[in-house]
């Protein structure tokens, strides 16, 4: 909700920019790349995404790193992924990049050599005199400034105050982003898949913080993995069944149930120290409780229409390592 009614995103839609369709592709890139972590559609569907994404505008070259990710995750926590599949996945994305730029060499350019020289025109012009290749010496001191400098507009100020002042009460209005942000990255755990998905997302940014020049609407790609480490509260992983997800809802409405497809998935949060909810009507629970041990917290029944088919289920919760 924070990145909808961000009034950068809604300001850039009315002009005749790049940056909206960019992001645009860029979200979903993020979103097929985590789906993909447990199905091959989503990753074919990914490949010709980031391939679109980098056509609409170059620096989302920076999001190829996310297609790596359900490679990676499904080697070590799925089956793995087959050559078929990766052999696949870039040929699709060769096809779909074959595709926009013989369309913009013919169709928007007078040929190969004319397109080349606009893209040099560009780099040299736009980008590579500001890249941090120009910082000025002390480079030691310099270069984190800059990191730091870019950071804290692009994430914290430029989105939410509208300008890129460092004055107090710039920082005061930027105070709640900071504080949830810091939670965040206290919280961060590298075992926990949707941790290492959020900064590998938000990771991607340091390209356009070290080669490009500081303008606040090149990071709205990567503006709501943002939004997700701020505003994230799933402390708790529930087996993804009807009742579980009702109760735990019921209980506790401010950090909403999530829930992992795979019992892969599920170790993997249960060995990073998070606490996994499930009632007697899961249909893993026999193999949830023989994998990790389950302790009864709670009961609930009664006599309303509502609980004929079952009058009585019991909430569990897993014994921690």
């Amino acid at each position: 909700m924070l990145f909808i009614f961000n009034p950068l995103a809604w300001s850039l839609s009315e002009a005749a920019l790049s940056d909206t369709p960019s992001m645009f592709f860029g979200v979903l890139l993020a979103w097929l790349c985590f789906r993909a972590r447990n199905g091959d559609v989503a990753f074919l569907i990914a490949c010709i995404v980031a391939s679109v994404a980098i056509g609409i505008r170059q620096p989302n070259v920076a999001l190829l790193p996310l297609l790596a990710f359900p490679v990676v995750y499904r080697f070590y926590v799925g089956n793995g992924m087959t050559w078929r599949m990766l052999t696949l996945g870039a040929q699709l994305f060769l096809v779909a990049t074959l595709a926009w730029f013989v369309l913009a060499v013919m169709v928007r350019s007078r040929g190969f050599a004319d397109y080349l020289e606009a893209v040099n025109k560009q780099w040299t012009t736009a980008v590579s005199v500001y890249d941090i290749t120009n910082v000025g010496k002390p480079w030691i001191l310099n270069i984190p400034y800059r990191v730091e400098r870019f950071l804290l507009g692009y994430f914290f100020i430029c989105h939410w105050a509208g300008i890129d002042a460092k004055t107090p009460f710039m920082l005061l209005l930027a105070l709640p982003w900071l504080f949830g942000f810091s939670l965040y990255v206290t919280s961060f755990n590298i075992r926990d898949p949707k941790y290492k998905f959020d900064g590998l997302w938000l990771g991607s940014i340091i390209y356009t913080i070290l080669a490009i020049h500081f303008l606040p609407r090149y990071v709205l790609p990567q503006l709501p993995a943002f939004g997700i480490a701020v505003c994230d509260t799933n402390l708790v992983i529930p087996c993804w069944d009807n009742q579980t997800h009702s109760f735990y809802e019921a209980i506790t409405p401010e950090a909403p149930p999530i829930g992992y497809w795979s019992m892969g998935e599920l170790h993997a949060a249960y060995n990073t120290g998070q606490t996994l909810l499930v009632s007697d009507r899961c249909t893993r629970f026999d193999e949830i409780e023989s994998a990790m041990g389950l302790v009864e917290v709670a009961e609930f029944s009664g006599d309303s229409p509502l609980w004929a088919k079952t009058p009585r289920i019991r909430l569990y919760k897993t014994i921690n390592p």
